[in-house]
């Protein structure tokens, strides 16, 4: 039994394997066409370093939280962003947001701005890296999907690690920048 159920694993792994690699060379592939148009970007402000590098770090959400400034992302205007927020954001701050990104001059930023806390982040330990949090998250991870469905999408993440890859796979979203090994030596 014991033999069967790791060949099981090893053949899921294969299956990721796969669709991250696709998923990645899809991305590539369709760059040039996607820059200059109409696109969703994901902004996940993971840290997702190692657990022991995770445990020594206090306010862990709000060191990931530092990275908001991704909302100017909005001053394309062929750009919709899902900001997923490690921390919740009260709507006394999102209008300030989105009055800030007015004055700078973006156009309808209530319509392309969706920020996404997961709802389970209450149930895991604060060192548990955004990635993590939100893979567990079934209504959150369902709002991203109904936003980047049947759009050009892509993530921006932190520090990406094989949870972001994790993630990546299964929104079936890739992640614009290195897999975890080449992010691990920066």
């Amino acid at each position: 039994q014991r033999g069967a159920f790791d060949e099981r694993l090893k053949s899921r792994r294969t299956e990721l394997d796969a669709k991250w690699t696709e998923l990645q060379m899809g991305l590539a592939a369709s760059w040039p066409s996607m820059a200059g148009s109409r696109r969703v970007i994901v902004h996940i402000p993971s840290f997702s370093h190692a657990e022991h590098i995770r445990l020594t770090i206090n306010h862990l959400g709000v060191l990931q939280n530092l990275q908001i400034s991704r909302l100017a992302s909005l001053a394309d205007p062929q750009v919709t962003v899902v900001y997923v927020s490690p921390v919740p954001v009260c709507r006394e701050v999102m209008s300030y947001y989105e009055r800030l990104l007015e004055v700078g001059g973006v156009r309808n930023v209530a319509g392309r701005l969706k920020v996404i806390h997961p709802e389970n982040t209450h149930r895991f330990p604060e060192h548990f890296s955004l990635a993590t949090v939100l893979y567990y998250s079934p209504r959150a991870m369902r709002r991203i999907r109904a936003v980047t469905e049947g759009c050009p999408a892509y993530i921006v993440a932190g520090q990406v690690g094989e949870e972001d890859r994790t993630l990546a796979t299964a929104l079936g979203v890739p992640i614009f920048g290195p897999g975890p090994e080449a992010s691990a030596f920066w």
